[in-house]
C-alpha cells in the first residue's frame, strides 16, 4: 500500500510534492497531475492502459523506464485517489489526448 503524506519528502525542485513512495506531484510537468516518481509519466497514463486491460508487463514495454514497483504504485494510488484520477482521465479524453 501507499503511505499517504503532504510532506515535501526529497523533493528536488520548489513546490514539488512526494505523495507516498511512486507518486509525486512536480510543479514543471503535466499541469500539476501526479506522476510517477522521479519521471514525467503521468498516473493517468498508466491507469488508462491499466483499465482497457493492459497487464503490467505490457505496461512496462510502453514505458521502458519504469520499473514493476512503480507502475503497482501509480495503480494503486489511483485506487486510492479514484475520483481525482478519473477526473484528470475525463478531462485528458475532453482536450483529445489519445494514447501513451
Amino acid at each position: 500500500m501507499i503511505e499517504m503524506s503532504d510532506k515535501r519528502q526529497g523533493s528536488s525542485r520548489p513546490g514539488d510534492r512526494q505523495i507516498g513512495s511512486f507518486v509525486e506531484i512536480r510543479e514543471d510537468v503535466c499541469d500539476r497531475d501526479e506522476v510517477v516518481k522521479e519521471s514525467e509519466i503521468p498516473v493517468w497514463k498508466i491507469v488508462r492502459l491499466h483499465k482497457k486491460g493492459f497487464s503490467i508487463a505490457e505496461i512496462l514495454e510502453k514505458f521502458t523506464e519504469l520499473t514493476r514497483e512503480n507502475v503497482k504504485g501509480a495503480i494503486s494510488y489511483y485506487y486510492c485517489h479514484r475520483r481525482r484520477i478519473e477526473r484528470q482521465l475525463s478531462d485528458q479524453e475532453q482536450d483529445g489526448v489519445g494514447s501513451s
